[in-house]
């Protein structure tokens, strides 16, 4: 027979083994408990907290179909240096982009008196970027870029007159007269066409002074359309002596088609 001492001993021992191991489980809960806690708390943390990505991809050329889309900037061309040149030299210094599309006849006027050829020159988009006188252009059937030169007698230029869209110069605004007041950007248009302005500060003119108000359909009056030409010196002591830069915003499309985007938005650069 099992004294109750020894049976007292063995429920004792089994007693307080089952204790540790409750210890045990108890402990190993806790534990699991705070770390299930604190991941959840750093993931709230990670998702309240705004990312900047970061990549070292390499720099790669832009697809051909990405930069067809995009905006491209116009390289006004150095229409000064076209000065007392034949038309032959001035398409050699353009490049391959430019077109002689037709040289014509004029009649000499008191203020023209020796003027007697008009020649018109396209200028294409530049594909290939080579020459710093080839002038980059985004053309269109509805806006293209075209260059006309007045001849003299001897066929040398005597005017440059540059017309162009203000998309393909990479101006986007449709306020006239955000353009019309924009001395920078008017500014550059003249340094690459080769004038020289140190701080352009031109008189910005009364609306009347550039507004054309037309009756629509409807009887209402409308804002047909907006010119204003800017005249100045190109401080040369033999020609050109004058520069005059037109904008030009002209809403009669728009007016069909009710789209804003139809507008046609131009600019027109004369030296002489």
């Amino acid at each position: 027979m099992v004294s109750h001492e020894v049976q007292d001993e063995e429920r004792i021992e089994k007693s307080n083994k089952s204790r540790r191991k409750l210890i045990v489980v108890i402990v190993f809960c806790f534990a699991l408990a705070i770390l299930l806690i604190a991941g959840a708390l750093y993931y709230i943390k990670q998702s309240s907290t705004p990312k900047t990505e970061v990549t070292n991809a390499p720099i790669t050329a832009v697809d051909d179909a990405v930069e067809d889309a995009a905006t491209v900037t116009t390289k006004v061309p150095a229409l000064t240096s076209f000065i007392g040149k034949t038309t032959d030299e001035v398409l050699a210094s353009l490049g391959s982009v430019a077109t002689l599309m037709s040289v014509s006849a004029v009649t000499p006027d008191a203020s023209n008196p020796t003027i007697t050829q008009l020649a018109d020159i396209t200028i294409a988009a530049d594909s290939t970027g080579d020459g710093s006188n080839v002038a980059k252009v985004t053309t269109s059937t509805k806006n293209p870029a075209e260059l006309y030169l007045s001849l003299d007698a001897a066929g040398k230029v005597v005017k440059a007159y540059y017309r162009v869209s203000l998309d393909a110069l990479g101006n986007t605004s449709t306020s006239f007269e955000t353009v019309l007041s924009d001395m920078d950007f008017i500014g550059s248009a003249l340094k690459g066409a080769g004038v020289v302005v140190n701080d352009l500060a031109l008189v910005l003119p009364e609306p009347a002074q550039y507004q054309t108000v037309a009756t629509d359909t409807t009887g209402a009056q409308k804002i047909s359309k907006e010119q204003y030409t800017y005249t100045g010196a190109t401080n040369l002591t033999s020609a050109p002596t004058v520069w005059e830069v037109t904008l030009s915003f002209d809403y009669s499309i728009t007016a069909a088609t009710g789209d804003s985007g139809d507008a046609s938005r131009m600019m027109y650069i004369n030296i002489y």
